[in-house]
């Protein structure tokens, strides 16, 4: 369950307690959207996630084992939670990453990435990553959620990302 947690968290580049607490009915698999609420998000404000191919792979899978259960990444030995806050950084542990990385570097992977290699919009990274537009006035006017641009990216960043993880 955690190994599922942390490619979902790699394709997603959401927080961790973000993937933690998914809830299958925020999930829409069949148009490929994760609908987060806002009091789950640090910012407040609810963000949709645009879901790639190999996202919804993942979530297909699961919903095999926990389908029935609220959270998408239930844990198996406790009922009723999901999996806990070490089990993902345990995953990266185990692949020998102790001290070099950890779940939540995975956003500033993507950020770089697709800043500099995929040459992603700026605004649009951000918003992917659900920050907090800095200057105060152009957030109390700029309102864009980018999120059909986002929808392509997350296809782009999950082809680019597998790829490279396939070398």
């Amino acid at each position: 369950m955690c190994k599922s947690a942390v490619e979902f968290t790699l394709l997603t580049h959401v927080r961790t307690d973000e993937i933690r607490f998914a809830e299958w009915e925020e999930i829409d698999l069949k148009n490929g959207y994760w609908s987060i609420p806002a009091e789950r998000m640090k910012i407040n404000i609810s963000q949709t996630i645009p879901l790639s191919m190999q996202a919804i792979e993942i979530l297909e899978r699961l919903k095999l084992i926990t389908g029935q259960r609220k959270y998408v990444f239930a844990s198996l030995v406790s009922s009723g939670k999901p999996i806990s806050e070490n089990g993902m950084l345990s995953v990266i542990y185990r692949m020998g990453y102790k001290g070099k990385a950890t779940v939540h570097g995975f956003r500033g992977t993507y950020s770089t990435i697709a800043n500099e290699v995929l040459k992603f919009r700026p605004d649009v990274v951000e918003a992917s990553l659900a920050h907090k537009v800095k200057d105060p006035v152009r957030g109390a006017y700029n309102h864009a959620t980018y999120l059909e641009e986002r929808k392509v990216n997350a296809q782009v960043w999950a082809d680019f990302i597998l790829n490279h993880l396939k070398k």
